[in-house]
């Protein structure tokens, strides 16, 4: 596996997997914002000409099944808005930064910055728009002056109640092309029901045993959540049809997977 697709599927998983703008018509008025979201003055991103354009869905893990005992989801509505120059902005209840793309950028030219020059630039741009940006730490980076994302770095800010992160990615001029912006809040011990979430995997597992010839299976990543009034536990699994030998990988196995919520008691 390449150090690039690594890098991709640690951004898919760590942080939001995916989203759209929905344009909301039934009020043509709102679709013009009379002033841009309130947001800190950047001088790499400029916000001074932002069109609303509806909803913005962001799947907090794309491509994961989910069921939650009040039909909760894993999907996140933010403020969609859009600037002259086609760039892509998704804002959250607090005005908060959620999401970038540069959709229109110039390919041709070479790369002619540094890793560490590129690296500069991310901090730059992340310590005017994160705020308490000092906080986070330095997770992993991709750096190939050949590509069209010639830079990718991915810097996490996890404590006992938060898991923050963001990704960001330039091109090979070293323009910011896009940003996923995480804010998560992670519940307590004393919130999360361990025998409910326990059963309902053992269920999910059963369900996949029945489908099929699962010799074992590992719990590759295992995490809890709290969003609004619920706590989310979200887990990564590998199966495996044949026992692992350490002379042989000739055995056939597939990644899945899914995530459960539960309202807390009041």
């Amino acid at each position: 596996m390449t150090k690039k697709l690594f890098a991709l599927i640690i951004m898919s998983i760590l942080l939001c997997g995916c989203g759209n703008v929905e344009k909301d018509t039934t009020n043509e008025a709102l679709q013009v914002a009379t002033e841009a979201p309130t947001f800190p003055v950047s001088s790499y991103i400029d916000t001074s000409d932002l069109t609303y354009t509806g909803d913005y869905t962001i799947e907090m893990y794309h491509g994961y099944s989910f069921e939650g005992d009040k039909n909760q989801t894993l999907t996140h509505y933010f403020d969609g808005y859009k600037s002259k120059d086609g760039e892509i902005f998704a804002f959250d209840k607090h005005n908060r930064l959620r999401f970038y793309s540069l959709e229109q950028y110039d390919k041709s030219k070479d790369c002619t910055l540094s890793e560490e020059e590129m690296r500069e630039i991310c901090d730059k741009v992340l310590s005017e728009i994160i705020p308490g940006y000092e906080k986070y730490e330095y997770s992993s980076s991709f750096y190939d002056r050949t590509a069209l994302v010639a830079y990718e770095l991915l810097m996490v800010n996890k404590t006992d109640s938060v898991s923050n992160g963001v990704v960001i990615t330039l091109t090979p001029s070293g323009e910011v092309r896009h940003m996923n912006i995480s804010y998560y809040d992670l519940p307590d011990e004393s919130q999360i029901d361990r025998e409910y979430f326990d059963a309902k995997f053992d269920e999910k597992i059963k369900e996949y045993e029945e489908r099929g010839d699962i010799h074992h299976y590992t719990v590759d990543d295992e995490k809890y959540y709290l969003v609004d009034d619920s706590v989310y536990a979200i887990y990564t699994v590998t199966f495996y049809d044949n026992p692992i030998s350490e002379d042989s990988e000739d055995y056939a196995m597939f990644c899945e997977g899914f995530g459960f919520a539960k309202t807390l008691e009041k």
